[in-house]
């Protein structure tokens, strides 16, 4: 059986997010989930719930990124990343 690699999409937002960040933890956190993420963001992450839609989170380290799947076409929108005390507000 073949696993699916989910194409990943950057939200507008995620790129004023990754200007507020450093430049080796922005790079490190693209990498982690084009690489890592891409291959299982349902098992991955752990399920916000929300009004609107199903949102994921991903943890690295004090960082979240904040993500939704579709599953027609296989994608994971990133939508947020931020730090853990701040990304939820």
């Amino acid at each position: 059986m073949q696993k699916t690699i989910y194409k990943v999409l950057w939200h507008q937002k995620t790129i004023d997010d990754f200007r507020n960040l450093s430049l080796d933890i922005a790079i490190k956190i693209k990498q982690k989930v084009e690489k890592y993420l891409s291959l299982s963001p349902e098992t991955l992450g752990k399920k916000l719930i929300s009004k609107e839609i199903m949102l994921y989170r991903y943890r690295y380290g004090d960082y979240r990124i904040i993500y939704k799947i579709e599953h027609n076409p296989s994608t994971i929108t990133v939508l947020r990343i931020g730090h853990r005390k701040n990304i939820y507000d």
